[in-house]
């Protein structure tokens, strides 16, 4: 703005003497085409002011269009700020609530499991330990399978394991067929 007011000054005292020359140029007619000529200049100097107060202006323009845009953007990134947030609430009420439940399942599934294999729980987070308990009971170390078989007794087959039938002797092959067939009556 300074710049402004000193090219305004500068302006006025051109045309302060432009008045003062313009008497003196219609005497001859060469001194006129010279005055016209720094007619030219001044009228070309006082053109390069607007035209630099112009480009300013249109600068000015341009940062106002580009600080408005920045001014928009921020305001779109804070408002998605604000709904991240609200999600992240969202979520980590959800996780409390999912941690909750996992280690309550875990506390059901370790009442579950004998004493003796209590020290076999590895150490750690609700979900580490859900996760290995579930592989445990998958592979059966938890149940024991307790056969009372009387001595002396022949073991009773059943049909859905055709290899142990097929194993038999001839006389246990027998009975199990007559086991079979009259037991279905």
């Amino acid at each position: 703005m300074p710049d402004e007011v000193v090219q305004s000054e500068a302006t006025e005292t051109e045309q302060v003497t432009e008045e003062v020359k313009e008497p003196e140029v219609k005497e001859d007619n060469e001194p006129e085409t010279e005055t016209k000529q720094e007619e030219a200049k001044e009228v070309e100097e006082t053109k390069e002011p607007t035209n630099i107060e112009d480009a300013e202006s249109d600068e000015l323009v341009q940062i106002k269009g580009q600080l408005t845009d920045k001014e928009n953007e921020v305001t779109d990134l804070t408002a998605k700020l604000k709904k991240s947030e609200a999600k992240v609430d969202d979520l980590k009420t959800q996780v409390k609530s999912l941690s909750t439940v996992v280690e309550s399942l875990v506390e059901n599934k370790v009442k579950a499991i004998p004493e003796e294999f209590h020290g076999l729980i590895p150490d750690g987070d609700a979900v580490s330990k859900l996760a290995w308990i579930t592989k445990a009971e998958e592979s059966g170390i938890f149940t024991k399978q307790v056969q009372n078989v009387e001595i002396g007794k022949p073991l009773e087959l059943t049909q859905d394991d055709p290899k142990a039938v097929s194993k038999m002797s001839p006389q246990q092959k027998m009975a199990h067929y007559f086991s079979q067939a009259f037991s279905r009556n």
